[in-house]
């Protein structure tokens, strides 16, 4: 499944990944489920030479293409488009032309795939659009929420992660998501369950964050996601080296740490 974060400051974005993909394959009864794990795929990429930054998370692949592969070439669609009409399109642009795009593909290649067989492709995009003074972040799932959404208003701040959400939720939240649905089914009242569970939340003055803060804490994200999931019972759900780049109106987009090809230490 794998886990992407986003820690969005006035002065810029940090975007970050592991590097674990789960590829789906069908096995000899049609039926598609998780053929192989990696965790050297690489899930963070900059969106042609736009101020925008975009992450992918759950299948590595979506049938015979590897979601990398899509992703560069919708980087070449966004060129071509650009040189075409000569204009820069903005966050909100970016991500709905490339769920469209990846829709197309995602309903060709899984024609033939029972609804509840078909695997989860989700897209985080987050940067800055032409003119704007505060980073964007939008995002969708393919196939159960397809629509572009935003993920807060551009004049807020605050921190995303996507993928193997629970563990770092369960720490930052200060309680187990579940819970609040066990709870209901024991019979606790809504308003009680809620008055008694957040204020529990960590408070973080995400608009008062340094850039290079922002980076710790994306880091942060990652680590104890990773960390935990390490020791759960099942197949690894994330892992890998780590990518985290960072998006600012006047540099655009800039890694902080790329992986690259090597040869495996004897």
């Amino acid at each position: 499944m794998s886990i992407v974060v986003s820690v969005k400051v006035r002065d810029g974005i940090v975007l970050g990944t592991d590097s674990m993909s789960q590829i789906y394959m069908k096995d000899d009864t049609g039926r598609v489920g998780v053929a192989q794990t990696y965790s050297n795929a690489r899930k963070l990429f900059q969106v042609a030479d736009l101020n925008i930054g975009v992450m992918s998370y759950g299948a590595g692949n979506i049938g015979s293409r590897s979601v990398q592969g899509l992703l560069e070439d919708f980087n070449d669609v966004v060129r071509e488009e650009k040189e075409k009409t000569g204009k820069t399109p903005s966050v909100k642009d970016a991500t709905l032309r490339l769920s469209r795009f990846l829709q197309d593909i995602y309903n060709v290649q899984l024609s033939d795939v029972k609804e509840a067989e078909k695997p989860l492709v989700g897209v985080f995009l987050g940067g800055y659009s032409p003119h704007s003074a505060f980073p964007e972040e939008w995002e969708f799932q393919i196939p159960r929420k397809p629509k572009a959404v935003e993920v807060r208003p551009k004049e807020s701040f605050g921190a995303s992660w996507r993928g193997v959400s629970l563990p770092f939720t369960r720490l930052h939240m200060g309680f187990d998501p579940r819970a609040r649905d066990k709870l209901k089914e024991l019979g606790v009242d809504e308003n009680i369950i809620k008055q008694a569970i957040e204020p529990i939340k960590s408070p973080i003055a995400y608009d008062a964050i340094p850039l290079q803060d922002a980076v710790n804490f994306a880091y942060h994200i990652l680590r104890t996601t990773i960390d935990h999931t390490t020791f759960e019972l099942g197949p690894p759900s994330c892992g890998g080296p780590l990518d985290i780049a960072i998006v600012t109106k006047l540099d655009g987009f800039r890694w902080v740490t790329e992986r690259k090809l090597t040869i495996p230490a004897s």
